[in-house]
C-alpha cells in the first residue's frame, strides 16, 4: 500500500523501466516520428495556459533533454501521462519548457514536437513543477489536476467543442481535471495505476490560479469559480462517468448546451 504522502512515487518508480532508459537525447517520452528541427520553424501557435498571462512563445521554450530532470519526477510524469491517455482517449506529445517568465503550463492543437499522432501537445512548465513541489508534500496532486486540466483542453480541440468565452473553456477544463482525479480515487483504472489523490490540495492549488481580472481577454475565473468546477468534477469523476458523459455534464453546469 501506498501512502497518501507518497502517493504517486512508488507506483510511478515500479512499472516504468522502459521511460527510464531512454536516451538522453530523445525528447521525454519519445517518438520515432520525433524531429526537433520542425519545432525551431514552427512559431508561436493557437493554445491554452494555464494561468492567465500574455500569450508566450512557448515552442521556442522547449527542452529536449531529460538531463535536468530527476529520474523520480521523470517516472512520475511518465505515469501521469499514461493515466490521461488512458482517461482521455488521446495522445498528445509531452513536453517540458521554460516558464521562468512565471509558472505556467500549455495545451495546443498543434503537433509541435513533430510526433506521428494528431492530438495536440501538453507543454509542462519547469517553474511550475517547481512551485508546486515547494508548496505542498502532496504536490502529486496539484500536478495530476493540472495534466487533467491540459489534456481536458486536448480533449475539446478533439472534439471541436465551441465556448462563447476563454472563461468557460477554462472552466470546463477545471471540471475535467476534477473528474480525471476522481476516476483515478474511484480505483477503477483497468492497470491499478496509482493511489489516492488529495482532492483538497489540488482544488487549493487551482484556486490561487483564479483571479477578479474580469476585463482580462485571458480571463480563466475567478479562484471561488475555478475551485468548485473542480469540485464538481471530481464528483462526476468519483461515480464513474465516462468521459464522454464528463464533457458534456461540464458544459450543462457552465449552462453551456
Amino acid at each position: 500500500m501506498i501512502s497518501r504522502r507518497n502517493l504517486l512515487f512508488g507506483a510511478a518508480f515500479s512499472s516504468c523501466g522502459c521511460c527510464l532508459a531512454l536516451d538522453s537525447s530523445e525528447a521525454w517520452p519519445g517518438s520515432s516520428c520525433r524531429d526537433s528541427a520542425e519545432l525551431q520553424s514552427n512559431g508561436s501557435s493557437a493554445g491554452c495556459l494555464l494561468a492567465e498571462d500574455k500569450r508566450e512563445d512557448v515552442l521556442s521554450k522547449i527542452k529536449f533533454s531529460l538531463l535536468d530532470k530527476d529520474i523520480r519526477t521523470i517516472a512520475i510524469f511518465a505515469r501521469i501521462q499514461s493515466i490521461m491517455e488512458h482517461l482521455y482517449e488521446v495522445k498528445p506529445d509531452f513536453e517540458f519548457y521554460d516558464d521562468s517568465d512565471g509558472p505556467n503550463a500549455y495545451a495546443t492543437p498543434e503537433r509541435v514536437t513533430g510526433g506521428c499522432d494528431t492530438s495536440g501537445a501538453v507543454i509542462f512548465g519547469e517553474n511550475l513543477l517547481l512551485s508546486e513541489k515547494n508548496t505542498s508534500d502532496m504536490w502529486g496532486s496539484a500536478i495530476t489536476l493540472i495534466m487533467g486540466h491540459e489534456y481536458g483542453h486536448i480533449s475539446q480541440y478533439k472534439i471541436g467543442s465551441i465556448f462563447p468565452a476563454a472563461v468557460q473553456k477554462e472552466l470546463h477544463a477545471d471540471y475535467l481535471g476534477g473528474w480525471a482525479l476522481g476516476r483515478i480515487n474511484r480505483a477503477d483504472l483497468s492497470h491499478n495505476l496509482i493511489q489516492v489523490l488529495d482532492v483538497g490540495t489540488a482544488a487549493i492549488s487551482i484556486f490561487k490560479k483564479g483571479s477578479y481580472d474580469y476585463n482580462n481577454k485571458g480571463f480563466h475565473g475567478t479562484p471561488e469559480q475555478r475551485k468548485q468546477a473542480v469540485l464538481e468534477g471530481y464528483k462526476s469523476g468519483f461515480s464513474g462517468m465516462s468521459v464522454n458523459a464528463a464533457f458534456n455534464t461540464g458544459r450543462q453546469v457552465l449552462g453551456l448546451p
